[in-house]
């Protein structure tokens, strides 16, 4: 991938042997260079992150985004070693998928604690109830809205349910549907519920407007149900 060739080179020629690692995490990993065009989740890895790097790197990183490319995580060396514990569910995401393009492999030997893992998953949990149930009261009588809402929602239950998954040492199905099935085994949900609100962010199923304060309070519920029993594991 030419884009990716000079955004190595380009870093390399701005910061020089401060570039300790550069990888490619999510999707597109593993996919073959050769194939990629756009749309690429990149890590970059420093040794020393100031704000002088932000800046001498900055064009380089645009010509990267402009180039339909997420703008990529950067994070220092000793950032990334003492972070696991606060950013253990992004992390272990990237390492059951990624690859090293450049550098170092900072993922290898890498590890996050069951407790770490367990607690961000507590706290991310939390903290979508309480942004939901503010939602829905600001937005209680347009539907429309909280349906998108309920569709976000569950795009983040899912990543928390890889998680727990995770951590059990079971690889989380790809499908959507399977993974709530998988999740119902180890945490007791209602698999009906969570599979509509799947169909509801691919498509294939339309709450009905007279159902909708019905399914945001099922959803609060079962996530309150699933935060005891997460506790309690």
């Amino acid at each position: 991938m030419k884009r990716l060739d000079d955004l190595i080179e380009g870093l390399r020629e701005k910061i020089g042997s401060d570039l300790v690692s550069v990888v490619i995490y999510g999707s597109k990993a593993n996919f073959g260079l050769e194939k990629i065009k756009s749309n690429v989740d990149l890590m970059i890895v420093v040794n020393n992150l100031s704000l002088d790097t932000f800046r001498r790197i900055r064009p380089n990183i645009l010509k990267w985004v402009k180039g339909k490319n997420r703008l990529p995580i950067i994070v220092g060396k000793q950032e990334f070693e003492s972070t696991r514990d606060i950013f253990a569910i992004e992390y272990l995401d990237m390492q059951w998928n990624y690859q090293i393009v450049y550098g170092a492999d900072v993922f290898e030997n890498y590890y996050i604690k069951y407790n770490d893992l367990k607690n961000q998953c507590l706290r991310e949990l939390k903290l979508m109830i309480v942004k939901f149930r503010n939602y829905y009261l600001v937005n209680l009588n347009n539907k429309s809205k909280i349906r998108k809402s309920l569709v976000s929602l569950i795009s983040k239950l899912l990543v928390v349910f890889r998680m727990i998954l995770r951590l059990q040492n079971i690889q989380p199905s790809v499908f959507k549907k399977d993974l709530i099935v998988q999740f119902d085994r180890i945490i007791k949900i209602d698999k009906t519920l969570f599979t509509r609100l799947v169909e509801l962010k691919e498509g294939s199923y339309e709450i009905p407007y007279y159902a909708v304060d019905d399914y945001a309070n099922l959803v609060m519920n079962e996530v309150n149900r699933i935060i005891s029993q997460i506790a309690a594991m």
